[in-house]
């Protein structure tokens, strides 16, 4: 049963995640929406898995190592997106354009 409501609570964070990015706004405003998505949904999900099935079977440790690359890459996705958006709306990525002295 406990299985079962993280699972659900898993899915309902990546479906809000989902409507979020959907919503109007720019591609700044839906990197927000991203977040939750991309940490509470696999974080619940993981230890759904991890309860279900035990931490040291194999389906347990492939859930964690999964979950780990996912927490450790969406960060740099989300930095490479916004970055991506900033080059293609000002044609270039200019830090400081002018330096103070």
């Amino acid at each position: 049963m406990v299985t079962l409501v993280l699972v659900a609570f898993g899915v309902a964070f990546l479906l809000t995640s989902v409507l979020g990015v959907l919503a109007p706004g720019d591609a700044y405003d839906r990197l927000h929406f991203s977040a939750p998505g991309a940490i509470f949904g696999p974080l619940l999900i993981a230890l759904a898995v991890v309860i279900d099935f035990g931490f040291f079977s194999q389906a347990g440790l492939k859930t964690m190592l999964t979950t780990v690359l996912i927490l450790a890459l969406n960060p740099v996705i989300v930095h490479s997106t916004a970055r991506a958006a900033r080059i293609r709306e000002r044609g270039e990525l200019d830090y400081d354009p002018e330096p103070t002295a």
